[in-house]
Parts: structure tokens; sequence; C-alpha cells
């Protein structure tokens, strides 16, 4: 017997269910979640105003209005050297994720910035 409603696994067998994962999913694999990556913008700050405003909506959790600070306050190229930084290290994919990609979606749609997903669909252990 399975866990999931009767509705999605009808959905999951007639193929009209898309899955959408976000870095919740990623932590799993110990990647950073949304707030580990404003945690290391937050790091690179300057300004100590600018600083005070991130680490405020940080601990508030308003993690999209952080994310969105994190754009105004870094150049693209700044963003993408975080960004590797953070998501460029090999990472082993969970079980329970390999599975959850190999159920019958429609489709995926990822929200970060990793592979995670990409590489347990390919069924390889390491990104």
């Amino acid at each position: 017997m399975h866990a999931l409603p009767d509705a999605l696994v009808e959905r999951l067998r007639n193929r009209q269910a898309v899955l959408v994962a976000g870095a919740g999913c990623s932590e799993l694999a110990d990647l950073p979640g949304w707030a580990a990556l404003v945690q290391s913008f937050l790091e690179r700050v300057a300004g100590e105003a600018d600083k005070a405003a991130l680490d405020d909506l940080l601990q508030k959790g308003r993690i999209t209005s952080a994310l969105a600070l994190v754009r105004e306050l870094f150049p693209d190229w700044m963003l993408g050297d975080v960004l590797a930084d953070a998501y460029g290290k090999s990472v082993q994919v969970p079980d329970v994720i390999r599975t959850v990609a190999h159920a019958p979606w429609r489709g995926l749609i990822a929200t970060t910035f990793d592979a995670l997903w990409a590489t347990a669909l390919a069924d390889d252990a390491e990104v």
C-alpha cells in the first residue's frame, strides 16, 4: 500500500500531473535551500546598512524579499560566482528524490539552481 492520495495516483497513471520541486528538496541532498543561499550572500555584503537590511529580512523569514534585495545589491557576475560556489559541488541523490523523479509525471519543474533532478532522472549517482 502507498501513502499517496488515490486522486494523485490516478493522475499519475494518466500522466496528468506535473511535479514542481523547490529548494526544500535540494536540502535533502545537503544542498543550500533559499535561506542558506541568502546567508551566503549576506557574508559578502559590503555596506553595514545593506547588511543589516538583508539580515533583518532573513531573520524574519522574508526570503523572497531578501532574494529581491540580493538581486539589487550584487552585479550579475557576483551572483553567478556565489551560485557556482553554492551548487557547483558533486551531490549524492537521495533515494527518495530518485524514486519521486521516476514517477510518471507529465513534466517536472525545478525552482533551484542545482542539477539534482536532472541527475536523478539520468540515474547518475553524482553531478
